[in-house]
């Protein structure tokens, strides 16, 4: 299992966009895995929040040039 979860914790990261060299670094330096895995968590779950606010700021976005081009914008409303 320490095995399995340590190359998951590997994988998480390599996928993951926010830990810097320094800060993938030190999760890699962890040698007790259930600290390194929620060190990774952490990064996940900071992940998947700027990603839904992104998400967000687009769709408001879409939404408001919409309303401003009344549905004209060439998009992909067919």
């Amino acid at each position: 299992m320490t095995k399995s979860a340590s190359e998951l914790t590997y994988f998480v990261c390599q996928m993951l966009s926010s830990p810097s060299k320094v800060e993938f670094q030190s999760i890699l330096n962890e040698n007790d895995i259930d600290t390194r895995m929620q060190i990774v968590a952490g990064f996940l779950s900071k992940e998947l929040t700027t990603k839904r606010v992104q998400k967000d700021k687009i769709e408001s976005l879409n939404k408001k040039m919409k309303e401003r081009f009344g549905g004209r914008g060439g998009g992909d409303d067919a």
